[in-house]
């Protein structure tokens, strides 16, 4: 029973819903049955997974995975699987900038534990993108983005708070392809009605994408608003993704993001005539650019990540232990009573604490990731993994307050 003010429900019904903008979602999504013993770290601890696996004995994996009778069984069901068909191992977004490795088998309740028949197959026919979203908020309201397949917990670790991926392409069937040297065609996954009517109203003509080395690109961010003629699908999905984390847009319609999927404003206010002014236009394409910022800086794509604002200064045997933030520091492996004192121990050094303190749906990324690694020593690559997460969650604290500063 939360007062609502019915000024902004109206105003929040002008806009358009996720789920109408997207043809097809799903949320039956990959639900992990032992993450020991299948969600891992790397293509090559899967491969050697994929090996061991058929020759595993059974009282070895009960033991190591403490597994129930119904999860035994369904190993068992998989392994078989192994024997008899084709397999693929494949990247998992497990949780924000975690990604894992698995392997698939293509059948119901196989490694995975659901069939990867439905939205599942079009991240794994070709390259694509999709909005992460979840339709009721438990925790921190959030959207997610992945260029891969995504695990049923990804926004949190209650498995009532299920996401739902909306992709932004759909793969043709393998089977409905004539010529195996073609690849695999793909359609925008948008509602073609309502994408003319943004078209109409910002005055511009909708490609189904822009392709360069067969990546899809978005237009170009130094081309003048007045000289463009085109826009594509990823430039929609950047402007819903700027949109969607403008605090203001969150603060205002706060009780609707409990309750449904969001609702997006189209870039136009004249809901009428759908016609943008010139500055709604510009307004348009700032969000799609900080919209593109904030995805490629959320898939680590982007060349900011690499601009480290953190440092690793100390030597050790990079073991993790007991976490502890201080001072703007991580500390792996916190020990007060250290023979070298706090200042020999192993840390990340200037660590902002927006970005050790930011939430992304149910989760705190930069704590998690760290703490999900204790008893673990922590590879070079991993070091440096882990300070371009900070660096991605310090950038985004920047790129939405900058969000924050257009009209929506």
């Amino acid at each position: 029973m939360v007062s609502k003010d019915y000024f902004e429900t109206s105003n929040y019904n002008l806009g358009f819903s996720i789920r109408d903008i997207f043809l097809k979602n799903n949320f039956d999504l990959v639900l992990v049955e032992s993450d020991e013993l299948i969600m891992l770290d790397g293509f090559k601890p899967s491969e050697r997974t994929l090996f061991e696996l058929p020759i595993l004995d059974l009282k070895e994996m009960i033991t190591k995975c403490n597994f129930s009778e119904n999860q035994l069984a369904k190993i068992i069901n998989a392994i078989k699987e192994i024997k008899e068909n084709e397999v693929t191992i494949y990247p998992i977004n497990y949780s924000p900038f975690d990604i894992k490795y698995g392997v698939f088998t293509d059948l119901s309740n196989n490694m995975m534990g659901r069939s990867i028949n439905s939205t599942v197959k079009h991240f794994i026919q070709g390259k694509n993108i999709g909005l992460v979203v979840s339709r009721t908020v438990f925790d921190n309201y959030d959207i997610q983005i992945t260029n891969t397949i995504i695990e049923k917990r990804i926004m949190a670790a209650s498995e009532a708070d299920i996401p739902t991926v909306y992709p932004l392409y759909i793969y043709a069937h393998k089977n409905d392809q004539k010529n195996l040297l073609i690849n695999t065609p793909r359609t925008p996954n948008l509602n073609r009605v309502l994408v003319d009517a943004i078209a109409k109203g910002l005055d511009l003509q909708f490609v189904p994408e822009k392709v360069e080395g067969n990546v899809c690109m978005a237009n170009n961010s130094e081309v003048r608003d007045e000289f463009r003629t085109t826009f594509a699908p990823i430039d929609l999905l950047d402007y819903i993704y700027a949109v969607l984390h403008s605090p203001t847009y969150r603060e205002t319609y706060k009780e609707f993001l409990k309750i449904d999927f969001p609702r997006v404003p189209y870039p136009f206010r004249d809901a009428i005539n759908r016609v943008c002014t010139k500055e709604e236009i510009t307004n348009f394409w700032q969000l799609v650019a900080l919209g593109g910022e904030l995805r490629q800086i959320y898939l680590l794509e982007s060349l900011a990540v690499e601009k480290y604002i953190t440092q690793y200064p100390n030597d050790g045997n990079n073991v993790v232990g007991k976490i502890h933030f201080e001072n703007n520091r991580v500390y792996i492996n916190y020990d007060k009573a250290s023979p070298l004192g706090i200042e020999g121990l192993q840390y990340f050094a200037n660590v902002p604490e927006v970005a050790w303190n930011c939430y992304i749906g149910g989760y705190q990324p930069a704590q998690k990731w760290i703490k999900d690694r204790i008893g673990r020593e922590l590879s070079i690559d991993e070091i440096f993994y882990y300070q371009k997460i900070i660096v991605a969650l310090s950038e985004t604290d920047r790129i939405t307050k900058e969000v924050d500063k257009i009209k929506i």
